[in-house]
């Protein structure tokens, strides 16, 4: 079972359909899946957390995780950065 907040749900929301959604956006599917030891496609670690993208088009990203802020992940990033 995942578990979120309506204030998480409205960010991934926001995230995949933006501010001002038609009702096509309205059906979109989206998935959530609680992952660990995620790698970027640029290879970087990536916190374990909740994971989100359209159902539909999974090519177009993953967004997430869901737990932390962009603040939060870009330390994240930062903090295990591997200097080439």
């Amino acid at each position: 079972m995942i578990r979120l907040t309506a204030e998480q749900i409205q960010k991934a929301l926001k995230d995949l359909i933006g501010d001002a959604p038609d009702q096509d956006d309205l059906e979109t599917e989206v998935c959530f899946e609680y992952m660990t030891g995620r790698v970027s496609h640029s290879g970087e670690r990536m916190p374990d957390g909740t994971y989100y993208w359209m159902a539909e088009y999974p090519e177009e990203g993953v967004f997430g995780p869901i737990e932390m802020s962009s603040e939060e992940l870009i330390a994240f990033q930062e903090e295990y950065k591997v200097n080439s």
